[in-house]
Parts: structure tokens; C-alpha cells; sequence
């Protein structure tokens, strides 16, 4: 009886048991990523916003060195200059990217407008890839209506040739004073995007219908919005005209924001 006990002690772990090893190890495992991943989103959310915090802070400075008056309007994403790569772009380039301006005053230079959450960004008047690995447009600037009629202007923002934060100086368009805008702190500068410039034309937040076509990866355009617009778990970074940053949640979103009106809707 004692030797039948001895061998019945050593027998080893069944098939069965093993399987149930295993399978707890890997939900543990599972669980471990899944948390990891949520506090590696969560501290890119935090980046962006520690980023657009220095851009609101260079957007401030940059309007009290003009009189109030933000940056001109630029709808174009280069860091480099396209006659020669190797050399940064001024500016005032007419292609320069609109934060090229608002980098020179604050420190990180391009870095600040990388989002280390997002993925694509609209490569159609953007540096090639190949020459900007790390993104450096991530933040569309509030243009819009801009491309919308003069009686949509004059409805919405008081006169033809002005939309929220830009209008018409001799046929091109400059940014206005903050103390001409009525409500600086409801009134959209940037945010979180896929494109550059928010002109209204399928690339905000409540209408979206342009889609990816240049086939560098398989997502569906609702899928870019969800990632690029909504990139911070259902949330968009947002940098208001007076220079403060809050995070909106979609559900949140007002089309006010984008028109300059009054909007009690953010945080």
C-alpha cells in the first residue's frame, strides 16, 4: 500500500491542469497589457495636452507682440522649405505650416505639434513622410467657414471676409484680435485633426465625410476620425483663442465652438 501511495505522489500535473495553468497565466497577461496599454494612452493624452498648453502660451505672446491679433492664416502642413529639404521653411511661407510661426515662440520647436497618439495626418500639402517620420501637424487650426459664402460670413460672423479668429486684409486672410472676438474662451484656435486647417468642408468634429484616399493603409475614413479627431479615448484635445486647453468629449461637441459664439460647453 505504501509503495502504491509513494507512485501516485510523484505522478506529475495532469493535461488538463496544465491547460488551466496556462490559461490563468495568459488572462493575467492579458489583464497586465490592457492596463499597461491604458496608462501608456493615458500619458500621451497628457503629453498632447502639456503641448497645446505651450502653444496657447506662444499663441498669447505672439498676440501681444501684434496687437492682439493671432498669426495669418496658413492651410498648408510643410516644416521645410519645398525648394530645398534640407532647410527649414520660413514662416511666412505661403506653404509654411500654421504652427511654424508659433513655434519660434515657444521652446520644443516642431515637437510640440506631435501628438504621440496619432497616426496619420493628411499628407496631401504635408512634408513626404520619408523626410518626417514623427508627425509634426497633428493640430488643425479653426478655419472654419472660410471657403463658405458671403451671406454664411456676414450671417454668422458679421460682415463677407470673416469667419472666428481670421478675416480679409487686402485680399488675404489675417488673423484678428482676441479683443475683437466675443467669446475668446468658447471660440476654437485648435485641435486634436487629420488635416491642418478645419475649414468646414467635411473635417470637423460635427460633420464628417472625408475619407483617406491615398492608400497607405486600409482604414475607412470613419475609422481615421474616431483615431485622429477622437484620438484620446473618445476625446479631442482642444486649444481655445484665449490660450487655455481642456479635453471635449464627442457627445459634448458644439458647433458654436467652431463660429466664435457663445457656448457655456466647455470645461
Amino acid at each position: 500500500m505504501s509503495t502504491l501511495l509513494r507512485s501516485r505522489s510523484r505522478r506529475g500535473f495532469t493535461l488538463v491542469e496544465l491547460l488551466v495553468v496556462v490559461a490563468i497565466v495568459m488572462l493575467l497577461l492579458a489583464i497586465l497589457l490592457i492596463s499597461v496599454g491604458g496608462l501608456l494612452d493615458s500619458a500621451r493624452g497628457i503629453q498632447c495636452m502639456a503641448n497645446q498648453r505651450q502653444i496657447g502660451v506662444a499663441l498669447n505672446v505672439y498676440c501681444t507682440d501684434h496687437n492682439g491679433r493671432c498669426f495669418d492664416h496658413r492651410n498648408w502642413g510643410r516644416w521645410l522649405d519645398p525648394e530645398d529639404y534640407s532647410d527649414p521653411i520660413d514662416p511666412d511661407h505661403p506653404e509654411a505650416y500654421w504652427g511654424v510661426m508659433y513655434a519660434t515662440y515657444a521652446d520644443g520647436g516642431s515637437e510640440l505639434f506631435h501628438c504621440p497618439q496619432s497616426v496619420r495626418i493628411d499628407p496631401d500639402r504635408a512634408d513626404p513622410v520619408t523626410l518626417m517620420p514623427r508627425p509634426s501637424n497633428c493640430y488643425g487650426l479653426n478655419g472654419y467657414g472660410i471657403w463658405f459664402s458671403d451671406s454664411f460670413q456676414e450671417f454668422h460672423f458679421g460682415r463677407p471676409g470673416r469667419i472666428a479668429i481670421f478675416e480679409q486684409v487686402g485680399g488675404q486672410w489675417r488673423g484678428r484680435s482676441i479683443f475683437q472676438v466675443r467669446y475668446p474662451t468658447t471660440t476654437l484656435f485648435a485641435h486634436d485633426a487629420y488635416e491642418s486647417v478645419l475649414d468646414g468642408n467635411g473635417d470637423t468634429l460635427d460633420d464628417w465625410y472625408q475619407y483617406d484616399n491615398y492608400g497607405a493603409d486600409d482604414r475607412t475614413g470613419e475609422e481615421i476620425r474616431d483615431q485622429e479627431y477622437l484620438r484620446h479615448g473618445g476625446a479631442c484635445n482642444c486649444i481655445w483663442f484665449d490660450g487655455h486647453v481642456s479635453k471635449q468629449h464627442k457627445d459634448k461637441f458644439r458647433a458654436e465652438w467652431y463660429l466664435g459664439q457663445r457656448c457655456p460647453d466647455v470645461d
